[in-house]
């Protein structure tokens, strides 16, 4: 005889499932954990000490205004500021190219034939690519190291707690008013988000890393993030970079940072009208 189950008893049933899914998991504070900020600090400042450079193969979705873009790209980063990102067709061929240097950001599009240059600086990056970090931050996110120059914070003025959720040590500090959050790995020191909040408590933006995976140059290892998400509600802006393929510390010429163009038009981001 098959039994019939009340409407009710299926409901419950739905709501269990449904908050057991929703529920985050909890992880346990760390059997040998971090003291104060200051030792969390050097915890970081040590383990970045390990990692210059870097390979990776990446797709990069952005949400926006206008829609949705999906695109492939080829990333190589080194420290401080030298990053080169390559958009590349379904074939492998290059579509258009940003390099940074010490001296100069270069947009180059193959396809429209024509190139934007400027100093190297976070307003420049943000018109070709719209996100608020300068172009060493941008190098230092992708190594997975915490951009501590977004904020000029002294050690002793950072709350510590452990965040059971994130499963990393939250640091917290009033910024100009708001507030500034740093999220960092216990054990292998890598940034595990950051988030800036204005005076009144409303998320400005953030940065969401996850899927972290351990990778070696053969002398030393580190975890680095496969997924980095940049988010600005406010703006309807939501980047992400899923990365395919890290190399840790690969051999980087400086002139994979240089770009030499070819006679197409040429247009200053510096310009005021730009």
């Amino acid at each position: 005889m098959i039994q019939r189950v009340s409407i009710w008893t299926l409901c419950l049933l739905a709501a269990a499932l449904f908050l057991n899914a929703c529920g985050a998991k909890q992880y346990p504070v760390p059997d040998e954990p971090v003291q104060d900020a200051r030792a969390l600090m050097a915890h970081v400042q040590e383990r970045d000490q390990s990692i210059d450079a870097a390979r990776a193969r990446a797709v990069m979705e952005y949400f926006g205004s206008e829609g949705r873009v999906r695109v492939r790209q080829a990333l190589l980063v080194s420290r401080p500021g030298n990053f080169r990102l390559e958009t590349l067709s379904p074939m492998d061929s290059t579509l258009s190219v940003v390099v940074t240097n010490d001296e100069e950001l270069t947009y180059y599009d193959l396809a429209g034939e024509r190139a934007y240059t400027g100093a190297p600086s976070a307003e420049n990056l943000a018109k070709l690519i719209p996100i608020w970090l300068s172009p060493q931050q941008v190098v230092q996110v992708v190594l997975g190291s915490v951009p501590w120059a977004l904020v000029d914070v002294p050690a002793s003025d950072w709350k510590m707690a452990w965040d059971g959720k994130k499963d990393a040590w939250r640091l917290e500090a009033e910024v100009n008013g708001g507030r500034m959050e740093f999220w960092v790995r216990h054990d292998s020191w890598v940034l595990a988000g950051a988030r800036a909040k204005n005076e009144d408590n409303r998320v400005i933006w953030e940065i969401r890393t996850k899927d972290f995976e351990r990778v070696s140059d053969g002398t030393h290892s580190t975890e680095l993030p496969t997924r980095i998400r940049f988010v600005m509600k406010d703006e309807n802006l939501d980047v992400s970079l899923t990365v395919k393929e890290y190399q840790m510390n690969p051999d980087l010429p400086d002139h994979l940072f240089e770009l030499v163009l070819p006679d197409v038009e040429q247009i200053s981001l510096d310009a005021p009208e730009f």
